[in-house]
């Protein structure tokens, strides 16, 4: 039998890119301010960021973000089904706006601009067989510095495992 991989790395690749593709910039005063888009938990340059799009974190430090299961269709020794969930955040905060709307619709404009881009291309070029955001669950927080949205979302993916 011809061992096989995961395809995790290239899909937490692909994700990243097409966050950075997808999610446009906020716009304040007529000037654009991009959204930093993170591969894992956010090191302490980026977390002054307003905006963010965080792939494989779950907001808590040393928890898994990628739950994968992988079976053998019948009777075929390789590849591999892989299936798996990874779990990723999004939040936005406008400084010393106590308003929750519009961090809420701005949160909620990063994610559908992700799930726009994995509707029109599932595959993420060819990585994996399917994408999609399945689940997602919303925090809304008054801080000292103004409102901030928290959206975790969990991106499921089905693929194949790819020849070593």
């Amino acid at each position: 039998m011809e061992p096989t991989v995961s395809t995790v790395p290239a899909c937490l690749r692909a994700l990243v890119a097409a966050a950075e593709r997808a999610v446009p910039p906020r716009v304040v005063r007529g000037r654009e301010v991009p959204v930093t888009v993170v591969l894992g938990q956010p090191n302490v340059g980026q977390m002054d960021s307003d905006e963010m799009v965080l792939i494989a974190f779950t907001g808590e430090p040393g928890d898994a973000a990628v739950t994968s299961t992988r079976t053998q269709r019948q009777a075929t020794p390789a590849p591999d089904r892989e299936s798996y969930d990874v779990t990723c955040l999004a939040t936005s905060w406008h400084g010393h706006d106590d308003e929750p709307l519009p961090v809420l619709d701005r949160t909620y404009e990063m994610v559908n601009a992700l799930a726009a881009e994995l509707a029109a291309d599932g595959t993420l070029g060819g990585v994996v067989g399917r994408t999609r955001i399945s689940t997602d669950q919303l925090v809304q927080v008054q801080t000292d510095h103004g409102a901030t949205a928290v959206l975790r979302f969990t991106v499921h993916v089905e693929a194949f495992t790819r020849p070593f």
